[in-house]
């Protein structure tokens, strides 16, 4: 049981990696996420990641200018 646990958390991991680089495929693709294309879409009846590539750029952009 213990095992499959591990196993279970390696996958969900996985996945999340999957996700991050596919949004970051996609904001690359559809020029800045201006359109606010939601990474949920391609992960539609997954649970997926609901947060859109417009807000990570927000959040991106807030984090270069505190810097």
């Amino acid at each position: 049981m213990h095992r499959g646990g591990v196993l279970g958390g390696e996958k969900i991991k996985h996945e999340l990696r999957l996700g991050q680089s596919l949004a970051f495929e996609v904001n690359i693709r559809v020029g800045g996420g201006y359109n606010g294309f939601d990474i949920h879409d391609i992960f539609s009846g997954k649970g997926g990641l609901h947060i859109s590539l417009q807000s990570l750029c927000r959040m991106l952009r807030a984090c270069i200018s505190v810097l």
